[in-house]
């Protein structure tokens, strides 16, 4: 036979693979809960990591890391400032209150 089943009909590539049930539920792995940061939290982060980088000792593949995570930070702080200065009014001489 030219389709890979043998004389009983047995898929023979496919032989001694398992095949989950039918009714299976699939699996849900939870992840854990990232807690928001703060602004001030997040800069000390990006402080820590950049102190980490200098000193030189971390592997080709370990700064790489280092880098992506901060650079995440930084644009969650870029994000985090520019919603703050959305939200700042400033009295002008008036007292009226204007948009910053």
């Amino acid at each position: 036979m030219s389709d890979n089943r043998d004389q009983l009909g047995i898929d023979v590539l496919s032989f001694g693979a398992s095949k989950p049930a039918a009714s299976a539920e699939p699996e849900t792995v939870e992840q854990p809960e990232k807690k928001e940061l703060s602004l001030e939290e997040m800069m000390a982060e990006i402080d820590a990591i950049s102190s980490e980088m200098e000193t030189g000792e971390l592997s080709l593949e370990d700064s790489f890391r280092k880098y992506k995570q901060g650079m995440s930070l930084v644009r969650q702080c870029t994000k985090e400032i520019a919603s703050v200065e959305k939200q700042i009014q400033v009295l002008d001489e008036q007292g009226d209150l204007d948009d910053f």
